[in-house]
């Protein structure tokens, strides 16, 4: 189903109901704002958004769980509030943003820190909102695949352990 020309698009998400942006110049940013952030409430992984001055301008139920912060607690306050306090990548955060900004690349492993002080493992990647200065951070935390690994190796000794019963003792 694709929508033809002249045709109006209709979203809903999280009960609210959008027309979703096209990106022409009668879009009104509140409005793309508006539908940016329904989008990012509905994805199931972490996503934290900054703007260009590096605060956090909103952050998804998934971030909150991991990071263990109240939307409260974080909207508003800086990006590096989620950084460690010794990380040496901390006091070099905004001259990678501004890289960021110039080359459109980052992702990469590092820690986060939990509203406890507890760093979390992540792999994050960044993106830019084109129309808005929006910057969005989704990460996946290592523990995560650090348990789909410990399935994967359970999964195959139990295969290989059903294996030598059918063929009985070696």
């Amino acid at each position: 189903n694709t929508v033809q020309p002249g045709e109006e698009l209709v979203v809903t998400l999280g009960g609210d109901t959008f027309t979703p942006p096209v990106g022409g110049a009668s879009d009104a940013p509140a409005q793309r704002l508006k539908y940016v952030r329904a989008v990012i409430a509905a994805v199931t992984i972490p996503v934290v958004i900054s703007d260009d001055n590096m605060l956090i301008t909103a952050c998804n139920e998934a971030a909150l769980v991991e990071l263990e912060y109240s939307e409260q607690d974080l909207v508003g306050r800086p990006i590096q509030i989620l950084m460690l306090n010794n990380d040496p990548h901390r006091a070099m955060h905004a001259s990678y943003f501004a890289s960021y900004k110039a080359t459109g690349v980052v992702g990469r492993e590092v820690f986060v820190c939990t509203s406890a002080g507890r760093p979390l493992p992540v792999r994050f990647s960044v993106s830019h909102v084109r129309g808005l200065s929006l910057f969005v951070a989704s990460f996946f935390p290592r523990h995560h695949e650090l348990a789909l690994l410990e399935l994967d190796r359970d999964h195959t000794n139990l295969l290989a352990s059903m294996g030598q019963s059918r063929l009985g003792p070696s």
